[in-house]
């Protein structure tokens, strides 16, 4: 656990982990955990062409590591990723219909036109 003693209080650190649903969903179920909590559930997503975006997920963490688990229902896929978060980070998955389920980690916010 990642806090600090602050006069009679422990106080937690968060961090935020963002993850967008970047290209090549279509109509999808998706559900999305992170270290065991479901933060998106059986939702339809669809990537908005033009942008290559579908959906961005804001997530709090306690801790230095996630584990993000992501379910394409409709598509038989699935990943865990495990990511190092020491400060704000952010995930983009796409899928790749070669490859499965893409990941990218960065410590700067993806662009989008």
């Amino acid at each position: 656990m990642n806090a600090r003693f602050r006069g009679c209080r422990w106080v937690r650190k968060l961090t935020l982990l963002t993850i967008d649903l970047q290209d090549g969903f279509s109509d999808d179920l998706v559900t999305v955990k992170v270290n065991g909590k479901e933060v998106l559930g059986k939702k339809r997503v669809s990537t908005e062409f033009q942008i290559g975006w579908a959906e961005r997920l804001e997530v709090d963490v306690d801790e230095n590591h996630a584990i993000v688990d992501v379910s394409i229902l409709t598509q038989s896929l699935s990943r865990e990723i495990e990511i190092d978060v020491p400060g704000p980070t952010f995930v983009g998955l796409s899928i790749d219909p070669s490859d499965g389920i893409g990941v990218r980690v960065s410590s700067e916010p993806f662009g989008y036109l």
